[in-house]
């Protein structure tokens, strides 16, 4: 059984995709999906790493928060029209995966 927090998770993922795509596609809409899935993630993270008492779980957390902070920083580029707001979403992309790695 999948706890809330993966859940959780797993919904603000899909706001971001849906967010991105609905942006692409020209909804000028679209970045509401992408800020909500960065807030949703940051604040996730940020309980997870406040319960957690391994060092390197927190580690990673930390680093995930700055994927989080990186998708906000997409949505911004996006809400004021920006053409280079696809760097910040990259570059939480390659976070994302480079932590899913160090995860247990």
């Amino acid at each position: 059984m999948e706890t809330k927090s993966d859940i959780l998770t797993l919904a603000a993922m899909s706001a971001g995709v849906i967010g991105a795509v609905a942006f692409c596609a020209g909804a000028t809409i679209g970045w509401c999906g992408v800020l909500a899935c960065g807030l949703l993630l940051f604040f996730l993270r940020l309980r997870g790493r406040m319960g957690e008492d391994d060092f390197r779980q927190k580690r990673i957390l930390s680093i995930l928060m700055f994927s989080a902070v990186a998708l906000c920083a997409a949505a911004y580029l996006m809400m004021e029209g920006k053409r280079y707001w696809l760097l910040p979403l990259m570059i939480s992309a390659c976070v994302e995966f480079y932590s899913s790695f160090r995860l247990k």
